[in-house]
C-alpha cells in the first residue's frame, strides 16, 4: 500500500485529483489539517473487474487530525468534551474538466 500525506494549512486550501483518461475531477476540501491517500499499489495481487486485473483501480483519502496529539502536546487535542459541537467538515466534489 502506498500512503501520501498532505498537510493542510488553512482551510482554503484543497486537494484537485484528476485522471486523464476520463477527465474526471475530485476536489476535497477540509478544516482537517490532514489528509491520507492510500492506494493498493503493494498488494500481492491486484482486482479483478471487468477491465482486467489491477491494483490501481481505487484510492482512498482520509482526513484526520494531527496524529501526534496524544504525546505532543504542541499540537491541539482532538478529544471532544460531552456537549461540545463537533466542527470538523470535509466535502468531495466531482466533476469532469476540459
Amino acid at each position: 500500500m502506498i500512503i501520501i500525506l498532505f498537510l493542510i494549512k488553512n482551510s482554503l486550501e484543497k486537494i484537485i485529483v484528476k485522471e486523464e483518461k476520463s477527465r474526471r475531477v475530485m476536489t476535497i476540501k477540509t478544516n482537517q489539517p490532514r489528509v491520507v491517500m492510500c492506494t493498493g499499489n503493494s498488494l500481492e495481487k491486484g482486482w479483478k473487474l471487468v477491465e482486467g486485473e489491477s491494483k490501481q483501480y481505487g484510492v482512498c483519502f482520509k482526513t484526520q487530525a494531527h496524529p501526534a496529539f496524544l504525546t505532543l502536546s504542541l499540537f491541539p487535542s482532538v478529544v471532544l468534551k460531552a456537549h461540545e459541537p463537533y466542527q470538523k467538515q470535509t466535502t468531495f466534489s466531482f466533476g469532469v474538466y476540459k
